[in-house]
């Protein structure tokens, strides 16, 4: 029986192969990945249902207008993430996206997605959302 609050969050990484591959992309830390399954199992509890998480990590194209906020990962596939996503359409929303499709993605300048490494987040997921829709892409 799970004792400590972080212990389900520590067999999940153990369990979970996939995860180490997501270090290994250099798109998130450990410290990210824990925080993410930390919110993610907060999210599904009955008491955080209305909960907007901080965004946990800010990843980039550096040669395009493509922006993602994550706050989750799934704890059903964690290869996927949830947050606010910008692909550069002029239409963010909130969704998961498939942390291998970040991995894969490439700019018209052939540059990877990055992690924005000083990204200090200032609001809520739900915040970041309000303002990003209404001008249509995201301002972080």
């Amino acid at each position: 029986m799970n004792n400590h609050p972080y212990d389900f969050i520590q067999s999940l990484l153990i369990e979970n192969h996939r995860l180490f591959s997501l270090t290994h992309c250099w798109l998130m830390t450990w410290d990210h990945i824990h925080q993410l399954l930390k919110n993610a199992q907060e999210a599904e509890s009955a008491l955080m249902k209305h909960c907007s998480h901080r965004p946990v990590v800010k990843l980039f194209t550096p040669d395009e207008k493509g922006t993602w906020l994550l706050t989750e990962l799934s704890l059903h596939d964690p290869e996927m993430a949830y947050g606010l996503c910008d692909i550069g359409d002029g239409f963010p929303n909130l969704n998961f996206v498939s942390i291998t499709g970040l991995f894969m993605r490439r700019g018209p300048l052939n540059y990877p997605v990055v992690r924005e490494r000083d990204f200090t987040p200032t609001k809520t997921l739900k915040e970041y959302a309000e303002e990003s829709f209404e001008v249509r892409r995201v301002v972080a």
